[in-house]
């Protein structure tokens, strides 16, 4: 907070904004307003709020009467951070790739942004206040994504896995894109996968020599694999089959084999599930509950 705001004495003496001067503070305090929101769940959208708050900072400083700009005990202390970096981006092995980085070491425009433009303990925090509750929002958005889980992360996949023959569809181009062990997979043909994870773990000393640990966790997984004609064309209700699935995911014409012919019916869909037992899907669910005591 600038000196200005301790001293009401000096804040008499500045020579009051004229409407434009106004309208590009409100512009700077709109921005630090988003650049707090934003901070603790989007680098973009924090950065897009930091380049506009430093866009209306400059444009404000244009503009007579000028507001005045004061110093702060970490001047050195930033203005040296900021010229080593540039020296050392300069010396190093690839100039022109730490030079290209130089916009992270500029970060540090972001205190004085803060420090010259507010002027008010009530705007500080409340800028404080939204803050923490944007963190605390994101950490309710963190937990929640994970209680539902995204994506399934594979291991040991096999040279002859359909994995490995996996592709990127994108109209009008189809890529080839190998799935290799340790990549996580989101979604696939447009269905996004989930796997859930919990572990409890709690442990409790009984004596000087005795400790007893107990743990429980849940692990569930969910898979389906689906044909051509899923959630397109519900085959076997037009051909007035009874019996079959009805679920959108699981339409398809039955698959069958007359001898010394081809089969007939839907073949494997993008997903590569197995025509003879699919569509089919299952759930694996995992219920742990151990306890110990160590002597």
């Amino acid at each position: 907070m600038n000196p200005a705001t301790q001293n009401p004495t000096s804040k008499s003496r500045e020579i009051a904004a004229g409407p434009l001067g106004l309208w590009l503070e409100r512009a700077i305090l709109g921005a630090l307003f988003l650049f707090v929101i934003a901070a603790p769940t989007s680098i973009a959208g924090a950065q897009t709020a930091w380049l506009l708050g430093m866009l209306f900072w400059v444009l404000r400083l244009t503009v007579w009467p000028r507001p005045k700009v004061y110093r702060t005990p970490i001047d050195y202390a930033m203005l040296g951070f900021f010229i080593l970096t540039g020296i050392s981006s300069l010396l190093s092995y690839e100039p022109m790739v730490s030079i290209g980085k130089l916009r992270a070491a500029s970060l540090f425009t972001i205190v004085y942004l803060v420090a010259q433009n507010i002027r008010s303990a009530r705007v500080l925090r409340t800028l404080a206040l939204l803050l923490i509750a944007a963190c605390i929002v994101s950490a309710f958005y963190t937990f929640g994504l994970y209680a539902l889980g995204r994506g399934v992360k594979v291991y040991e996949v096999r040279p002859d896995s359909p994995l490995s023959a996996a592709r990127l569809v994108a109209p009008p181009e189809i890529k080839a894109m190998p799935i290799l062990a340790g990549d996580t997979l989101e979604e696939i043909d447009g269905h996004k996968l989930r796997g859930q994870h919990v572990m409890f773990n709690w442990s409790h000393a009984l004596g000087g020599t005795t400790i007893n640990e107990f743990r429980a966790g849940y692990s569930r997984f969910r898979q389906t694999e689906l044909v051509e004609s899923a959630f397109k064309r519900d085959v076997a209700a037009e051909l007035g089959l009874k019996g079959t699935c009805r679920v959108p995911e699981c339409w398809h014409a039955p698959y069958f084999s007359v001898q010394d012919f081809s089969l007939m019916g839907n073949p494997s869909g993008q997903t590569q599930g197995q025509g003879v037992s699919g569509p089919r899907g299952w759930k694996d669910e995992i219920f742990q509950i151990h306890d110990s005591v160590l002597l």
